[in-house]
């Protein structure tokens, strides 16, 4: 008699994150759509200068997207909103992602976050595919003994694979704490002949 054991190995890896990534949006809202693109171009100056004047590189603060569009309170028009996506990434270490983050909020600018991250995922994530492998060709080991059969040669390997990107970790606290380890996963779906 012949058959087949399908079996889901998974595999998760955690690693210090090295760099963080602030976001977020700078918005100002006018009567008149002209007026709000311009009110969010100076506060979009404001927000670049200070980070400029902690040191941070021009060519490090990076624009995520824009828009401008009609407002409206209680269904009632109240002017034109406009949005300014920031975002600035930096290595870990020193206190300066701390004080980016804490001008930010100083001047107003409450929709920015922190994202704690690992510059070079690829390590990370052969590793947890590497996991993932082990753990379904114990788990397939296992049954085979337990059901009193023979394990034979793999038929099929499905990865199930989330993109390869790493989870990422907000801080726990505004800033000042310690970030979370980032979380690697990876599944694959393996088959063996039995005997």
């Amino acid at each position: 008699m012949s058959g087949t054991v399908i079996v889901e190995g998974r595999g998760k890896v955690f690693a210090d994150p090295d760099t963080v990534v602030i976001e977020g949006e700078v918005e100002f809202l006018a009567d008149g759509y002209d007026e709000a693109v311009a009110g969010c171009a100076s506060s979009v100056e404001e927000v670049r200068g200070s980070l400029i004047a902690l040191g941070i590189d021009e060519a490090a603060i990076r624009t995520s997207g824009s828009s401008v569009r009609p407002s409206y309170k209680d269904d009632v028009f109240n002017g034109y909103r406009c949005r300014h996506g920031m975002k600035v990434t930096l290595s870990i270490g020193g206190d300066l992602p701390d004080r980016v983050f804490s001008a930010l909020f100083t001047e107003g600018h409450s929709s920015f976050y922190m994202n704690y991250v690992v510059s070079d995922p690829t390590p990370y994530d052969s590793q947890a595919l590497s996991s993932a492998v082990r753990d379904a060709k114990g788990k397939a080991m296992q049954l085979a003994s337990d059901a009193g059969v023979e394990l034979g040669e793999i038929q099929e390997i499905r990865y199930r694979s989330d993109g390869g990107h790493p989870m990422i970790m907000r801080a726990a606290q505004v800033h000042g704490g310690t970030p979370e380890a980032v979380k690697f996963e990876e599944s694959v779906l393996m088959t063996w002949s039995i005997r």
